[in-house]
């Protein structure tokens, strides 16, 4: 290749690639300077045949050596965005009761919690569950709201505080609404949960 490359007949990437090689070999600099001084090219020779072969097969092995770098970058660059996405987002965080920015209002014979903050991510409730307190049954409603890392970092980006106003049903379909972070897949516990909630509405 040195022939080549000192006859200045070689692309910008194998040049780079063979200035990169005269960094760290001796013996190729020497060679160099030797050939510099008295350069012959064997024109048609067998072995400026296997020189430009040998260079072919070089340029070849360097791009498939980039593509897969670049392959392996981008992939990489997909898990973390992943990972990211999935540790801000996933989690769900129960955000305790606090009678200054959750409350329940009646609308129209029906029933809404408002929620100001801007921390908020969503919010679980089972409606209308018929329970038995105090020897009388009642419809009782239990409610919480939750949060992520990712909302708790928008809210730190926003100036301005939101006004959630969240559903929870009819008036006359609900005695009491509670608030806590209940088994929602095991409604049978949901009297042990009622210990554990606070009272946050009543007829």
């Amino acid at each position: 290749m040195l022939p080549l490359y000192l006859d200045d007949v070689v692309s910008e990437d194998t040049k780079n690639m063979v200035e990169e090689h005269l960094k760290s070999c001796e013996s190729c600099r020497k060679e160099a300077v030797l050939l510099n001084e008295d350069m012959i090219l064997p024109l048609g020779s067998g072995a400026q045949d296997a020189e430009i072969k040998t260079l072919k097969y070089l340029k070849k092995q360097f791009r498939n050596k980039k593509a897969v770098v670049s392959a392996v970058s981008v992939f990489l660059a997909f898990i973390i965005m992943l990972g990211t996405y999935a540790l801000l987002v996933t989690p769900k965080l129960f955000i305790p009761y606090d009678s200054t920015c959750i409350k329940v209002e009646k609308i129209d014979e029906k029933l809404y919690v408002r929620y100001i903050g801007s921390n908020l991510d969503g919010s679980v409730a089972r409606n209308s569950f018929p329970l038995e307190k105090d020897g009388e049954k009642k419809d009782v409603t239990f409610f919480y709201i939750y949060k992520s890392p990712w909302s708790e970092l928008r809210a730190l980006l926003q100036k301005d505080t939101e006004d959630h106003l969240i559903f929870l049903g009819n008036v006359d379909e609900i005695d009491e609404v509670y608030y806590g972070k209940f088994r929602i897949e095991r409604p049978e516990e949901l009297s042990a949960d009622l210990e554990e909630s606070e009272l946050i509405w009543k007829k």
